[in-house]
């Protein structure tokens, strides 16, 4: 392609310049498109992970019942008994904050320390013996207490000791806040809501069960673990529950996908015709150029060129 066709392509967009903005703009917008999908793909899997992250921590193992739960008497003899103390119960629920749907979790905030996988602390900064000891305190004394994460604690507005009221079905409950937890990924711990699981148990009309237990276990704990417990509870695998629940997220994910293949069949078109439409309107310009003597190839190189340097500025844009 010589340097007389280069010239004249360049004096043409310059001589056209909105033209030469709206099909920078046209490929804008259709690399924008596949490109948020893509992200909005990416982000719901990688929130999803660390949401399981953050709720399961370093535990191994999780000790389940049936719908009525479990009676919180055999979490009570597991630990005498057994000597389990890497074990944790847990109650969970749906509840609605300010309009929105948070996950209330019951938990006992003395058998979380052994599992490590909540930071609680009275505030932002103390975690000191004295000040998490001080902040159990609290938290134990206090039947309407209640902890949130540090993300949803901002977006609500939301300081220690303010009230708020928290929905239950139909029912409405004024709840403290006395603390806030911070996780160690803090996107993941938003919309959570920590209480002590006797208040829980109370709030959720469960008095005496309880959701599950969060165990952390080695083979040989859990084979005398197995041989110890009830017919009707089941341990699982936490890393094979994961995976049931990634499953279950699949069909999410792949209509996720077919937008994003979608947006990329639209970006396809609008990029092709504000292409075409750029080289149509130059076509008795072309017709000059071929009967001056230049080739089909010349003109091919430079359809090309012009579009290869408009897609790569247009892309960083």
């Amino acid at each position: 392609m010589s340097a007389l066709l280069v010239r004249s392509s360049l004096r043409f967009m310059r001589h056209h310049p909105w033209q030469t903005w709206l099909t920078m703009a046209g490929i804008v917008l259709g690399v924008a498109v596949v490109v948020a999908v893509d992200l909005a793909n990416a982000s719901a899997r990688r929130a999803f992970a660390l949401s399981l992250s953050s709720v399961a921590g370093d535990v191994t193992h999780q000790l389940v019942g049936g719908p009525n739960g479990i009676d919180e008497d055999l979490y009570v003899n597991m630990r005498t008994t057994l000597g389990i103390q890497k074990s944790a119960p847990l109650v969970s629920a749906r509840v609605a904050v300010g309009g929105e749907t948070f996950t209330l979790l019951g938990v006992d905030p003395i058998a979380e320390l052994a599992l490590r996988r909540h930071n609680f602390a009275a505030s932002g900064s103390n975690t000191s013996p004295g000040g998490v000891a001080a902040f159990l305190a609290r938290l134990l004394k206090r039947p309407d207490a209640i902890v949130i994460s540090a993300r949803s604690a901002a977006r609500l507005g939301l300081q220690i000791d303010d009230s708020l009221a928290i929905g239950l079905g139909r029912r409405q409950h004024r709840v403290t806040l006395v603390g806030i937890f911070h996780g160690r990924n803090p996107a993941a711990t938003e919309g959570l809501l920590f209480m002590d699981i006797a208040a829980a148990q109370e709030l959720l009309g469960r008095l005496g069960r309880i959701d599950r237990i969060d165990l952390i276990l080695d083979p040989q704990t859990q084979q005398t673990l197995t041989a110890w417990m009830p017919a009707s509870l089941q341990l699982v695998d936490s890393e094979a529950r994961s995976a049931g629940l990634r499953q279950m997220s699949e069909a999410f994910h792949t209509n996720l996908t077919a937008m994003s293949l979608l947006a990329l069949l639209v970006g396809g078109l609008l990029i092709y015709n504000t292409m075409t439409f750029s080289v149509l309107q130059r076509r008795q310009l072309l017709g000059i150029y071929r009967a001056q003597g230049v080739t089909r190839r010349e003109v091919f190189a430079l359809v090309l060129a012009e579009a290869l340097g408009l897609g790569a500025i247009s892309s960083l844009m």
